[in-house]
Formats: structure tokens, C-alpha cells, sequence
């Protein structure tokens, strides 16, 4: 009993104890967005923001390089690069 009540006394239980509590009381609040999935993500431009960023990116396309790719490393490529620029 004794050992009981001194780790009942400790900072460290209690601010654990807060911690948890804060955890469970954030998740229940929540929802859960893993669950949800990707599948209802859009993503949107216009016409301005998508001249703007292929002229961005004009500059430092190699062709070679891309041609010599496989199309799972192109979707690997552009999924890194949606989910970067989000």
C-alpha cells in the first residue's frame, strides 16, 4: 500500500495520467480521418495557379530523366509531390 500511494503522489503519475486523459479526450472529439480515407480529396486550380506552377517547374524538367521512369515511380513522384504541397 505503500508503494501505491507514493506513485499516486508522484507529478510524473499525474501528469501522465493529464496526458492520457487530454489523448482520449481529443480523440472521441475527433473524427477519425484514417477511417475516411483519401478518396474524397480534392484537389483544385485554377487556371493562374496551374500556369504559375508549371512555369515553376518548366525549368528543372528533364525529359530523359522522365521518359526512363516507370509509371509507379511517376505516380510516386506526383503523389510525394501532392501530398508535400498540402
Amino acid at each position: 500500500m505503500n508503494l501505491l500511494s507514493r506513485i499516486l503522489k508522484d507529478p510524473l503519475t499525474h501528469f501522465l495520467l493529464a496526458g492520457c486523459a487530454l489523448f482520449l479526450l481529443f480523440k472521441l472529439l475527433q473524427p477519425d480521418q484514417e477511417s475516411q480515407g483519401r478518396a474524397d480529396l480534392t484537389v483544385t486550380l485554377d487556371r493562374n495557379e496551374l500556369i504559375h506552377y508549371l512555369k515553376s517547374k518548366i525549368d528543372n524538367f528533364d525529359a530523359q530523366k522522365w521518359e526512363e521512369m516507370t509509371n509507379e515511380q511517376i505516380e510516386s513522384y506526383i503523389n510525394n509531390t501532392l501530398f508535400y504541397t498540402e
